[in-house]
């Protein structure tokens, strides 16, 4: 079955030159990645998929509480927010290589950057893979909620589509298409693998 977005529902203000908030080395990265913040509270086959698809830019605002954001590891005044898009084309997900920190070249990610002051997290994600890639996505639905990043930061994903352009390695050292299968055949970076193993089954169940 070939898979499209919808079917698979389920310094902080300086631009993201290279991906630098996904720069904690491994180990840092590794200690606060164990499970999303908020899980979707239900399975991906009953998530109406008419409602996924989307191509606007609409802010979205994590949980508070007592106005503080709900993080997994602590409630803190200020997170880092970091975004990243799964680019589906088919049944093969992109992924992109890094080239930098020392620490983290030659292991894989999901694309995407820093969101800056100002800035919606979907704008910032639609920037993002504009700068690195080159090419203009449309984004489809969030892929878990918020998955912890360091200790004071937050990676959230979105699948998305390529609208405009051929994905090219700008920033990164190499782009790679994969399979479902092929998923797990590369080394990813820490913060990527939970996001990783949630987008392997929601494609093995289509």
């Amino acid at each position: 079955m070939v898979h499209g977005v919808g079917d698979l529902g389920d310094g902080i203000d300086e631009p993201d030159t290279g991906g630098e908030a996904r720069s904690l080395d491994a180990a840092a990265q590794a200690s606060c990645v164990a499970r999303p913040v908020l899980e979707l509270g239900e399975c991906a086959s009953h998530i109406d998929r008419t409602q996924l698809f989307h191509e606007s830019t609409v802010a979205r605002r994590p949980a508070r509480s007592q106005g503080k954001i709900v993080a997994d590891c602590a409630a803190v005044e200020t997170l880092q927010v970091v975004v990243g898009a799964a680019i589906v084309d088919g049944e093969r997900v992109l992924a992109a290589q890094r080239s930098d920190p020392p620490s983290l070249a030659g292991f894989w990610e999901f694309p995407g950057g820093k969101v800056d002051a100002g800035e919606t997290d979907e704008a910032a994600l639609i920037r993002e893979c504009h700068e690195e890639l080159a090419i203009d996505i449309m984004l489809g639905a969030r892929v878990g909620r918020d998955w912890p990043i360091g200790e004071h930061g937050v990676l959230r994903v979105w699948l998305a589509a390529v609208a405009a352009g051929e994905p090219t390695a700008i920033e990164h050292a190499a782009l790679r298409w994969l399979t479902v299968d092929e998923l797990h055949d590369v080394a990813w970076v820490p913060a990527d693998l939970p996001i990783v193993d949630r987008l392997a089954a929601m494609m093995s169940n289509r």
